[in-house]
Parts: structure tokens; sequence; C-alpha cells
């Protein structure tokens, strides 16, 4: 058993466009355990909100494996991702998203 309480196994995330594929992530992996700081920096457009939702469990990698507390979240259903949320992940979004 490892100690990790998020894995992020050689995610792949892709999006249709009218120009073709546009591959925004390729294999990348990511292992956080309690009490590590972990800081995502890059310039606009680099992907760092997109990596965000997928381990916040808004959005889904196209391919490749996430794991919270040793648990796939691939297959979830959105009630039991609300629960994963409400218990466990913390956002502070950039955008007043939280505010009328």
């Amino acid at each position: 058993m490892n100690n990790y309480i998020l894995e992020v196994k050689k995610i792949n995330k892709n999006f249709q466009h009218r120009n073709g594929l546009i591959e925004i992530f390729k294999n990348v992996t990511l292992n956080v355990k309690k009490g590590d700081l972990v800081a995502l920096v890059g310039p606009s457009g680099s992907g760092k909100s997109t990596l965000l939702n997928m381990i916040s469990l808004i959005d889904t990698p196209t391919t490749g494996q996430i794991k919270f507390n040793n648990r796939d979240m691939k297959n979830l259903n959105e009630e039991s991702k609300d629960n994963i949320r409400k218990k466990n992940i913390s956002m502070i979004f950039q955008d007043n998203n939280l505010l009328n």
C-alpha cells in the first residue's frame, strides 16, 4: 500500500477542434502524499486549470488514471463525485464562481 492521497497516472487530455485534435497533456504523472505542498505554475494557456479540473473531478482525462486515497475515480457517478468533493477537496476559484 502506498502513502499517496492523490495519484495521477499517465493522463492524457485531448480536445477535438475544427483544425484537428488538440493535445493538452501527454502522459502526465503526479503523486501527492498527505502534507505535501504542491504549486502548479506555468504560462497562461499551459493547462493548469484543465489539470485542476480533472483532479477535482469536474472534468475527466481522455486516458489515464486518477486515484484519490487509493480509489480510482474513473467510473464514479456524479453523486459520488459530489460527495468526494464535499468531504475531501477544496477549491478557490480564480473567477468569482461562488458569488452572485
